[in-house]
């Protein structure tokens, strides 16, 4: 299950929302994708949401925001995870903290080059992760 927002979905749009699904499912092959763009605008306390989930999270969907106001951001204002206004040593720090070791995708549509917006997704997401 991916958190999502209010107007894509009426269902795990809050990371309690996402926790009581998986919980009363309680499947082992039913989980969370961690979505963190939509926990900035939802749930405002990345790290927080993230340590309440814990081994529930077996994927995770980075992307930056502009603004933590959820009355000016939309889901489509996602940027390059470090180019908008999460903090993301928190966000890995949270991640290392309950023993992540799955996939961290990235979330934000590529410019016209799709190699070097990787590349730079990559690097910045290698530097946040070994400073923490």
């Amino acid at each position: 299950m991916e958190q999502t927002s209010n107007s894509r979905c009426n269902v795990g749009t809050y990371t309690k929302s996402l926790i009581d699904l998986v919980d009363a499912v309680n499947s082992p092959s039913f989980q969370v994708i961690a979505q963190i763009h939509d926990m900035a605008i939802n749930d405002l306390d990345i790290s927080a949401s993230l340590l309440s989930l814990g081994d529930r999270i077996k994927q995770v969907h980075v992307a930056d925001v502009p603004s933590f106001n959820p009355l000016v951001v939309s889901n489509n204002d996602s940027l390059f995870p470090g180019d908008g206004v999460i903090d993301f040593s928190h966000v890995f720090s949270a991640l290392k903290e309950i023993r992540f070791d799955g996939e961290i995708c990235i979330e934000k549509s590529l410019g016209d080059d799709p190699v070097s917006d990787l590349k730079r997704c990559r690097e910045f997401i290698e530097s946040k992760w070994d400073l923490v």
